[in-house]
């Protein structure tokens, strides 16, 4: 009998033990029982084995005891000053499980700071952070991507599949606003990270952040408040859980650019020119091809904002963000740079 949320092969390996095993080499590093050698060459696989897991199976990942463990062990690892999260190497495996996690099991603990402490995602900087940091909050504030079609059919039944789903959006549009309100200068963070084009990978992964909540797929709350173990909250719960008073807390991701606290940054950044440096002594080399790469990112960031509040538009024209549509449509067609006081043109830029 294959356990609910499992399956033939994590059955397997739960009931052979290689299951805790696996996962043990990152959860209790400080296990007698464990090699030294062993810790040094797989705990990065081991914290990989786990990601794997929660991703996975999330309703047998919700249910056992390995959650809280996991999310105490998060709360170790990336308890880190802003010197080493900017300057020291990246906690990249402990990011890389963070963001694989079934997003509702990083919810606060309690309607409180205290609350929202305990929750490992609280502890990514957005300001003296590295391009690891941001890339990971891309991907949880995104929400879920639709999986493809694929053969064979997989085993989870299509409702229980598309319930994951729903659970997933909607819970990615909880974490940004918990977030958000909790770190309210994330977007002057962003904006000054992509603006600083000395350090490209930072910019790149600001970008980059900017267009994942541009695009996020969320979904509503439910409707009625339930009393299950990890069950999402309701509207109401959760505008009630937030600091008081919580920002605006729109339905879609392109909408939440467009709402204080983003609006002040985010849409002048966009609408703003890149700059080249294709005419300064010596700007053919790196510093011109991270200008141009940072310029397309950017570029490619006011497409995706025209181009999805357009079809939000279309399917709720009564808004009227009619205007705003226009002006954003005028300056992609001006193209992505500032042409005035240019002397040697962009030719430079295509050397990459």
């Amino acid at each position: 009998m294959i356990s609910p949320g499992s399956s033939v092969s994590l059955d397997f390996l739960v009931h052979n033990g290689l299951h805790e095993r696996s996962a043990s080499l990152y959860l209790d590093p400080s296990n007698p029982a464990h090699d030294p050698l062993d810790l040094h060459f797989l705990t990065g696989a081991s914290c990989n084995y786990v990601a794997a897991y929660a991703s996975t199976y999330p309703a047998d990942f919700l249910a056992s005891d390995m959650r809280n463990s996991v999310i105490a062990r998060l709360q170790q690892s990336l308890d880190l000053s802003p010197g080493r999260w900017a300057h020291q190497e990246s906690p990249k495996y402990d990011l890389h499980l963070l963001a694989s996690l079934p997003r509702i099991a990083l919810f606060p603990q309690a309607r409180t700071m205290d609350g929202w402490q305990k929750s490992p995602l609280s502890l990514l900087p957005s300001k003296a952070t590295n391009p690891d940091v941001l890339r990971t909050l891309a991907t949880i504030f995104h929400g879920p991507t639709k999986p493809e079609v694929t053969w064979p059919l997989p085993d989870a039944p299509e409702h229980e599949s598309d319930s994951v789903f729903q659970t997933e959006a909607a819970a990615a549009r909880v974490l940004y606003f918990t977030y958000l309100n909790y770190n309210p200068g994330l977007f002057g963070d962003l904006v000054t990270h992509a603006e600083t084009i000395a350090l490209e990978d930072h910019a790149l992964a600001a970008i980059n952040l900017i267009t994942s909540i541009v695009t996020a797929d969320w979904r509503a709350l439910p409707a009625e408040s339930s009393a299950e173990a990890g069950a999402l909250p309701t509207e109401n719960e959760f505008v009630q859980s937030l600091p008081q008073p919580p920002t605006a807390t729109p339905a879609a991701g392109v909408l939440a650019i467009l709402a204080p606290p983003s609006l002040e940054y985010t849409l002048p950044y966009l609408l703003k020119p890149a700059k080249t440096f294709s005419n300064l002594v010596g700007g053919v080399g790196d510093t011109e091809n991270a200008a141009y790469k940072v310029a397309m990112a950017k570029f490619d960031a006011l497409r995706a904002l025209h181009d999805t509040l357009l079809e939000h538009a279309k399917n709720d024209p009564e808004e009227g963000y009619e205007d705003i549509i226009a002006t954003l449509g005028n300056r992609i067609a001006q193209g992505p740079w500032d042409k005035q006081g240019e002397v040697g043109g962009h030719i430079a830029t295509m050397e990459l």
